[in-house]
C-alpha cells in the first residue's frame, strides 16, 4: 500500500498522479463526508449492516434490521472515519493543507 500524499504540492513533488488528501477531501470533515456517503451506499445495496448511530449522532440512510451478536458495519466505518487521522492531526487545524486555507 503507497499511502496518498497530503497536499497537492507533495504529491506532485513525488511524481504522483493521483489526487493527494487535500484534493480529494480539502478537510478532515470532506473525508468524513465521503466515508458516509459510501458507507450509505454499501448499506443501501445491502453489502454492510447498518442501523448506527455514529459518534458524531449521524444515522445511515438505509437502515437494516442487524440480528443479534452481529456488528453494526456501518457505525464501525463511520467511527473509523470520524477517528482516524486523515487530516486531522494537531497541526493540521482539520484542513488537509492548513497553510493554503
Amino acid at each position: 500500500m503507497v499511502p496518498f500524499a497530503k497536499t497537492k504540492k507533495a504529491r506532485t513533488d513525488a511524481g504522483d498522479p493521483r489526487p493527494s488528501l487535500e484534493e480529494r477531501y480539502g478537510t478532515h470533515d470532506g473525508f468524513v463526508v465521503a466515508v458516509k456517503a459510501a458507507a450509505d451506499n454499501a448499506a443501501c445495496q445491502g453489502y454492510m449492516l447498518a442501523h448506527g448511530p455514529a459518534s458524531d449522532g449521524s444515522m445511515p440512510r438505509c437502515q437494516t434490521n442487524i440480528p443479534h451478536g452481529f456488528p453494526d458495519d456501518w457505525a464501525a466505518v463511520v467511527n473509523g472515519a470520524i477517528s482516524s487521522n486523515v487530516c486531522n492531526q494537531a497541526s493540521d487545524g482539520g484542513k488537509c493543507n492548513p497553510l493554503s486555507h
